[in-house]
């Protein structure tokens, strides 16, 4: 019996109508006895399967000498008398203290009208019966790690029933995922939900099932029929675990747990059906403009050549768009292969890896891109200029050999080529790396135009913070918020394009003496460190150059010197680093007669314990952490005592209040 305060501290001493409808599973019942327990009020449990009833009931509530509620439980299996019922009694008006009560899975719509013209009604559906965290863990049992448990009610939506199935799942296996797929949950659905609905509804839900998202025409389409929309809205009404996620009621979502169970019962049923479905399902997606959906349904079909093409016209938008982590899911999903027959995929993978700060997918990609190119022509330009523009970023053989390949690509990009910003941006970069001032900003230009054209943002952000690189005279603070601006924007942020314009915010707050915004934007250049290294070292070398400027005006000069090694770690394995080289030794003599001031401890931090101070200020436990950074929850254990230690606290909250007052981490 799990408490639920808020619902029973609204329903106690409630009088006038309470609508309870939801879900098989859901809790209906238990809440109205919870509410029972709690309420003084004597309460009559009515099953109103008799129209004769009606009128004695309705007499019963207008004659009551003294306080009750009146419980209508399960009102859906009697959806005549109930209606009936419902119609004879809401236009009556309770004696003071004399409640209603009414739960099912679902009301006749014109009973839940008139019931919804009760200015006193208060409605419970499945959103407010949902479980959280707290309550799960109590569920399943205190054995069950955090991690666990968040994982279990996003995949149930906080469903009873659903945490109840993956306890005793639990409770005899604990090598398997838990899914819908389990027999238990097929059970429970197959008895308690589609046994007591028609055929047709019940093919049209199973029809249904391999699909995430459903609107009426996808459904129409896809399943050979014509009034999906109002089959969809039936569902939802009905609490067939369907429900709209838009206020226009047009897009709908299953709970997940039970569209897994729908799905595993239709493989059961009919495979070669379910085979049909996704291969439907994808042709319209993808010439409806969802490849990524399309994709999804490709892959789980084992069309892999097909999925292979509709990958390769959606890998850009989806990086444009800020879907790096489902770029390397991809990777994982298709399988390492893939190098040896689609170059530009493997150009593709090798930047998600630079971009995620994962050395080795980098490097390992962008081998298999030159092996491949070295035995095939490209596809079409845009692959020539892809993988120019890749080892440009790259930059192996320093900066002029970085300017050669940008520039290659900026001659051969087309000018409708979504390669275009990015090939332009790599090519005034490079120029400036190699002290051509005047050609790096005419071209930074032009890629911020291109960039804004296209809505090549990425491309953008780091043009706009290499042209401020380039200027002789301090940037102005219009400046530098249009590139910060342009860096937070969602969901660019995370990309290490944005890392530059966090560091020369840092630099210009701290030199204006305003520490707080200096901290503010230290915390967020910081967080790129550790995915700066040795794959994009030119940026690596600059952010870090900005960084130590503003560290050591804000009097870590310790923290500055560390920062300055760090850049000139990476200086030393670039074979050309063009007039990086120059200012770091400028830098080192400003930095060389300041005296040591007090070391704050933050200054020792390693690489890979500034890449968990971020993970720290979230609820993530350390399995899930460890998840995120692909190492065991002991690995990242050990990380947090150091942290803990070298920062001079004892607990995780005092690492991070210590963490935002030095500007590792947002306050």
């Amino acid at each position: 019996m799990i408490e639920r305060p808020p619902l029973l501290a609204a329903l106690e001493g409630r009088r006038g109508f309470v609508a309870i409808m939801a879900a098989a599973g859901s809790g209906k019942t238990t809440l109205l006895r919870q509410w029972e327990a709690a309420d003084p009020r004597p309460f009559v449990w009515v099953a109103p399967d008799d129209a004769g009833e009606v009128q004695r009931l309705a007499s019963l509530l207008t004659d009551a000498a003294a306080p009750f509620v009146l419980v209508l439980d399960d009102i859906h299996r009697h959806p005549d008398a109930g209606s009936a019922l419902l119609g004879a009694i809401t236009g009556l008006t309770l004696p003071p203290g004399v409640g209603v009560a009414v739960a099912g899975r679902e009301l006749e719509r014109r009973a839940h009208s008139r019931l919804r013209l009760r200015p006193e009604l208060i409605e419970i559906s499945d959103a407010e019966l949902a479980l959280d965290v707290p309550a799960a863990t109590t569920v399943l049992g205190d054995g069950v790690d955090e991690a666990t448990v968040r994982r279990l009610v996003r995949q149930t939506d906080g469903w009873a029933a659903g945490l109840q199935l993956a306890r005793i799942f639990l409770g005899r296996s604990d090598s398997e995922e838990f899914t819908g797929a389990d027999r238990l949950v097929r059970e429970y659905v197959e008895t308690e939900v589609l046994d007591e609905l028609d055929a047709d509804l019940i093919d049209f839900m199973l029809g249904c099932a391999p699909f995430e998202e459903l609107t009426g025409p996808f459904c129409d389409a896809v399943l050979g029929v014509t009034d999906a929309q109002a089959r969809l809205e039936l569902l939802e009404r009905r609490h067939l675990f369907m429900a709209a996620i838009d206020r226009e009621g047009q897009r709908f979502r299953w709970q997940p747990l039970v569209r897994e169970a729908l799905a595993a019962e239709l493989l059961r049923r009919d495979p070669s059906r379910a085979r049909r479905l996704r291969t439907a399902g994808a042709d319209w997606l993808a010439e409806h403009g969802a490849a990524r959906e399309a994709l999804a349904l490709r892959l789980a079909n084992g069309d892999r050549e097909q999925a292979l093409q509709l990958l390769s016209e959606v890998v850009l938008p989806m990086f444009y768009g800020g879907s790096l982590d489902q770029i390397v899911d991809i990777i994982h999903d298709i399988g390492p292969d893939i190098a040896v027959t689609h170059g530009y995929l493997a150009t593709m993978f090798a930047y998600a890896g630079m971009m995620t700060g994962d050395a080795v997918c980098a490097r390992r990609w962008t081998r298999a891109a030159g092996d491949f190119y070295l035995a095939h022509s490209f596809g079409d330009i845009d692959e020539q200029v892809a993988f120019l523009t890749l080892r440009a970023h790259l930059c192996a053989d320093g900066v002029h050999r970085m300017r050669l390949d940008a520039d290659a690509a900026r001659v051969r990009v087309k000018e409708s080529s979504p390669w275009r910003a990015p090939a332009l941006m790599l090519s005034g970069i490079a120029a400036g790396l190699c002290g051509d001032t005047a050609a790096a900003a005419a071209t930074l230009d032009e890629a911020i135009h291109v960039s804004r054209e296209s809505g090549a943002v990425p491309a953008l952000v780091l043009a706009l913070a290499e042209r401020l690189e380039l200027s002789t005279r301090r940037a102005t603070e219009q400046e530098i918020d249009e590139a910060v601006q342009a860096a937070q924007s969602a969901p660019y942020a995370h990309y290490p394009h944005s890392a530059l314009s966090f560091a020369l915010r840092a630099e210009s707050a701290a030199a204006a003496g305003d520490h707080r915004a200096a901290r503010a934007a230290l915390a967020s250049a910081n967080a790129f460190r550790p995915v700066l290294g040795r794959e994009m070292p030119w940026l690596a070398v600059q952010v870090r150059l900005h960084v130590a400027r503003a560290m050591a005006a804000l009097g870590d000069v310790v923290g500055a010197r560390v920062v300055l090694a760090e850049a000139e770690e990476v200086l030393v394995a670039m074979p050309d680093p063009g007039v990086l080289s120059t200012r770091a030794s400028d830098l080192a003599r400003v930095l060389r007669p300041l005296g040591d001031a007090a070391t704050t401890g933050a200054s020792l931090l390693t690489t890979a314990e500034l890449r968990l101070l971020p993970l720290l200020t979230s609820h993530l436990s350390f399995e899930e952490i460890g998840e995120r950074l692909h190492l065991s929850r002991n690995t990242i254990k050990t990380q947090a005592a150091s942290v803990y230690r070298k920062l001079g606290v004892s607990s995780r909250s005092e690492a991070v209040e210590h963490a935002a007052r030095l500007g590792l981490v947002d306050a």
